[in-house]
């Protein structure tokens, strides 16, 4: 099937990347063994959050896979969102989830999980992709600002968004479910020009990376 106009705005302005020994790219067919191991790796710290229910094997099997890759593609397809795959020495490590992407648009809100227990090496590898993308979506992709909402209860991807210069805008009480609960979020943002404020400290810490 030919590419749409807005799937091919977003796949080249992405791109793909690397940052020290980790792979950023679009989530792939050949990704399932390795994305299954890393969901249910990942499960325990991070079901609460993402509401993945109670049972590892049933979300991180193959149909998982199948629907979440469907899913993310029809995204893509659309030009609305994307499912960059972190991709370490032995496969799949974590993802970078892109929502609200549009042609023109100027914002955008990010996601990210990565595996537990990843070599110091593979974990700023990670934290490098971050760089890279920020780089695409602010100088390739015009965006204006890219927003992180976070359960103020979870703690998992704060010291990703501190690296990468975002800054806590508010605190909104109630604001999305979580477990069939509405919980308070905290509402992270990332404008082009903090981005070039913590640039090149975010380099020294996490970087180097580059598109490929």
């Amino acid at each position: 099937m030919a590419a749409s106009r807005h799937e091919e705005w977003l796949a080249e302005g992405l791109g793909s990347g690397r940052g020290g020994e980790v792979l950023v790219r679009p989530i792939r067919r050949e990704d399932a063994e390795a994305w299954m191991r890393a969901m249910r790796a990942n499960h325990d710290r991070m079901g609460r959050w993402w509401s993945l229910g109670s049972d590892p094997e049933r979300v991180a099997d193959r149909i998982a896979f199948e629907e979440h890759l469907r899913q993310w593609t029809l995204r893509l397809r659309r030009g609305t969102g994307a499912c960059l795959a972190l991709v370490g020495p032995a496969g799949l490590i974590g993802e970078l989830h892109l929502w609200h992407l549009r042609r023109g648009g100027r914002t955008c809100e990010i996601g990210l999980w990565l595996a537990p227990d990843q070599p110091r090496e593979v974990t700023r590898g990670a934290a490098a992709g971050l760089g890279f993308v920020f780089d695409r979506l602010f100088d390739v992709l015009d965006l204006g600002r890219i927003d992180a909402p976070v359960a103020v209860a979870n703690p998992l991807p704060r010291p990703f968004l501190r690296l990468g210069g975002f800054a806590h805008d508010a605190t909104i009480p109630q604001w999305r479910e979580v477990q069939g609960e509405l919980v308070d979020y905290d509402l992270f943002g990332l404008t082009a020009q903090r981005w070039a404020a913590a640039r090149p400290g975010a380099w020294r810490t996490m970087g180097p990376w580059q598109a490929l």
